[in-house]
């Protein structure tokens, strides 16, 4: 009901553009990918796989706020897919759900730079799938309050994101109900010709459970990649994972290679062979990852692929970080 009333009002909003996405990873155990989205100039809705998110924005040339309501249907925080020692565990795998409203604010400096406020609250719920032999949750409330700083230049090539702040827990899931935490994240990708590709993804954090904690692996964008590792392998608190790489971009694709490697795990690393190709309105990329030093088990295979057919926003709308 909530999504077909957002889409009776975007409809009489005014021009519509429209974003498709499709596409997934697949190692030992596989996720896909099923991003579908409409926004005018100060409204949107976009169904992330099985995350339906609704915002309401207004932005200036000074800066921009928004607020939204974001629900999940089942795989919140990757709970259904959970890895332990280089292997997927389904024994300690989750149903998972969740429903709150979040709110953010920016200011645009000089140069590229810019400075805002942020925050979500989320009712989760949790409940057993098929193979679970763990316990299933109590209801958690997770509120989140962050202070943000960015850079974004030459079109994104060079961007860069700071979080400092606390999550709560007045109904927790784990002991803990007061966390702080400070996030970096930051990469370099100029569009040269042939040019290097740089990344860096930092995190402290105090007293985190598994509801908090970020999650890191992969070949895809969402939360921290990390090649070679399954999607999401590794749950962390405390974590350092860097990228370098070299690519060659031209009018129409682009191909490159890159290493990552990460604290986490006792110290983790991966290869990558990626590439991508535009055509009118639609891209595809896709990657080839190895998990050359990220444990697995006999049996596991190493490699994992990463494929996304998209069709972005029309036409492409700066993004430095929110909806």
């Amino acid at each position: 009901m909530i999504c077909l009333l957002s889409l009776g009002a975007l409809a009489l909003a005014g021009p519509v553009e429209a974003r498709l996405a499709f596409g997934g990873q697949i190692q030992a155990s596989g996720n896909g990918i099923t991003d579908l989205g409409i926004r005018t100039d100060h409204l949107s809705a976009v169904l992330y796989t099985d995350t339906l998110a609704l915002h309401w924005r207004q932005e200036r040339s000074g800066g921009r706020a928004w607020i939204g309501l974001r629900g999940a249907a089942f795989a919140a925080g990757f709970f259904f897919n959970p890895w332990t020692a280089g292997a997927p565990d389904p024994g300690r795998a989750l149903r998972s759900s969740y429903l709150g409203p979040e709110v953010g604010v920016q200011r645009y400096l000089d140069r590229g730079l810019w400075i805002g406020a942020e925050g979500h609250a989320r009712y989760t719920t949790f409940g057993a799938l098929d193979g679970t032999v763990v316990g299933v949750p109590d209801p958690a409330l997770w509120i989140r309050a962050d202070a943000t700083a960015g850079l974004w230049q030459q079109d994104g090539a060079l961007q860069a994101r700071l979080r400092i702040g606390l999550d709560v827990e007045p109904l927790p899931y784990g002991a803990q109900t007061l966390s702080p935490h400070l996030f970096f994240d930051g990469s370099w990708r100029p569009r040269w010709p042939v040019a290097p590709w740089l990344g860096l993804h930092v995190g402290w954090a105090e007293e985190q459970d598994a509801l908090t904690q970020t999650r890191i692996g992969g070949l895809t964008p969402y939360e921290v990649p990390l090649a070679g590792a399954a999607w999401f392998e590794f749950w962390a608190e405390d974590y350092a994972v860097g990228r370098v790489g070299i690519v060659s971009q031209g009018e129409r694709g682009w191909a490159g290679v890159t290493l990552d490697g990460g604290t986490v795990g006792g110290g983790v690393w991966g290869l990558a062979a990626h590439g991508g190709w535009t055509r009118g309105s639609w891209q595809l990329e896709g990657a080839l990852g190895w998990a050359g030093g990220v444990p697995r088990q006999p049996g596991v295979s190493p490699l994992s692929v990463y494929l996304m057919l998209e069709r972005p926003w029309a036409p492409p709308r700066l993004q430095r970080d929110g909806p």
